[in-house]
Order: structure tokens, then C-alpha cells, then sequence
């Protein structure tokens, strides 16, 4: 008797750390996206000031390498970072979409927008419709 009860909190345990994983919560991923997305915006925008220095020192000592290369990848560096701002704006834009839906179904099956509240914060998730 104690042995297949240990068999089964075992397998409890084992199944629980497998599932664990699988059950990140869409939000946070999303979240994660977001931060990463603005992390790599905030690099482009380093990159750009720096390089725009860069080219102000080529044209201070009249090195025309230094002015050239400054502007360009400075040039370059704005433009990643307008097309990172487009980009984490549809994401955001998609988003919002998707929580902005009180229900949807998914291979036949009706999903419940639910809020919660957690840490002082809301969250939207998405629960099977009961019957």
C-alpha cells in the first residue's frame, strides 16, 4: 500500500514538473516580447548617439572615414529603431485585440474572457465556457 502510494506522488510530482512549463501564461509571454522588443529599440537608440558623436568628432579632426561611418551607422540605427517601434507597436495593436474579445472558440471549443486581479495589477485569461 505505501509503495504504490509513493509510486503515485512520484508520478505526481514527475508529471506536475513536465506540465509546469507548458502552462506559461499568454501575457507573460507577451510582456516578455514587449520588454525584449524595447530593450532592442533602447540598443539602436545607444548605437545611433554614439555614432552620431562619432561622425561630430570626424568633423571636428576633419576625418572624413570617421564623419562617413558615423553618419551612416547612425543613419542605419534610426532607421532599426523606427522599424522596432512599428513592429512592438502591431504587436501591442494585436494584443489588444485579442483581450478586447470577451469570448472566442478554439477546434470547436468556447473560451471565456476572465479578469484577474493579482499584485495589483489585471490580467485577462481565458477559460473554457461552462455549459
Amino acid at each position: 500500500m505505501k509503495n504504490n502510494i509513493l509510486k503515485l506522488v512520484t508520478l505526481g510530482l514527475v508529471t506536475g514538473a513536465m506540465v509546469m512549463p507548458m502552462t506559461i501564461n499568454a501575457q507573460t509571454k507577451s510582456q516578455k516580447e514587449i520588454a525584449r522588443r524595447q530593450k532592442t529599440k533602447g540598443d539602436w537608440q545607444k548605437t545611433a548617439n554614439i555614432s552620431g558623436a562619432a561622425a561630430l568628432l570626424g568633423l571636428i579632426t576633419k576625418n572624413n572615414a570617421l564623419t562617413y561611418i558615423g553618419a551612416g551607422t547612425a543613419l542605419y540605427s534610426t532607421y532599426r529603431m523606427q522599424e522596432d517601434t512599428k513592429s512592438q507597436n502591431k504587436t501591442r495593436r494585436q494584443r489588444a485585440a485579442f483581450y478586447s474579445q470577451t469570448h472566442y472558440t478554439h477546434k470547436g471549443v468556447r473560451y471565456d474572457r476572465k479578469t484577474v486581479h493579482k499584485n495589483g495589477q489585471t490580467y485577462y485569461s481565458f477559460v473554457k465556457h461552462r455549459n
